[in-house]
């Protein structure tokens, strides 16, 4: 499946988003060779990938698709005893999987992060995790940042939101809410004057239903006073 997206990116011929060298943790190494399980790679970032390829950028190394990314958030120093550290959390086989990467320098992390995310905010939306562990699974069978001894345990930080996110977020929700009153809300009995143009969008009660406006916002009231007197 990766590979046929692959085929297709390059069947379009679309440039990447980002792009550029980091040094990479190997995702399933074992935690006891910490220091010999980083490899620079070049890195690609497109709209729905993450690939990684050799230093030179020639040989594809692996790859992981935007749609099973959970988040990505800083790395304590301490926990690999290096800086500008990130990880990448992700899905693969219905099981947590995390990228951890060492970007060049401060300015280079954050370009990474921010790009990463904003695709992680468009493709998977709000079906992120809340929380992560901004340290790792240590030798000792713990987490160094709040020393869980389950590998699998919920996350001791609370993943930030950037403002972008926020609202494309608050906009999602306030969509879904906005059909979900369209749905719900009560029907006002038709006048007996109704023509046949009103006729045609109401139901078959005669009662003619209220319909939320594209940019309304849901908690405008649509109705007037007289609508709710105490004489109807």
């Amino acid at each position: 499946y990766n590979e046929y997206k692959s085929y297709l990116r390059v069947m379009n011929d679309k440039p990447p988003i980002r792009h550029g060298e980091l040094t990479k943790r190997a995702i399933k190494r074992s935690a006891t060779t910490i220091r010999a399980a980083f490899q620079k790679r070049y890195f690609k970032l497109f709209e729905d990938e993450l690939v990684y390829y050799s230093s030179d950028g020639k040989t594809k190394k692996g790859s992981v698709l935007v749609e099973t990314m959970k988040g990505c958030h800083k790395v304590d120093e301490e926990a690999f005893d290096k800086s500008c550290m990130f990880q990448v959390l992700f899905l693969e086989s219905k099981k947590l999987r995390i990228l951890y990467l060492k970007a060049k320098n401060e300015a280079s992390r954050r370009q990474w992060m921010e790009s990463i995310r904003k695709q992680i905010d468009l493709v998977v939306g709000n079906d992120q995790y809340d929380y992560y562990h901004r340290g790792i699974y240590h030798r000792n069978r713990t987490w160094t940042c709040c020393k869980q001894a389950e590998k699998y345990a919920d996350g001791c930080c609370a993943a930030s939101v950037t403002t972008e996110s926020r609202e494309r977020r608050v906009s999602r929700d306030v969509t879904t809410l906005t059909r979900d009153l369209n749905n719900t809300i009560p029907r006002r009995p038709s006048s007996t004057s109704t023509s046949s143009t009103s006729r045609n969008n109401s139901d078959t009660s005669g009662e003619t239903l209220y319909r939320f406006k594209p940019g309304e916002h849901p908690f405008e009231h649509p109705f007037s006073e007289d609508e709710f007197s105490d004489e109807d």
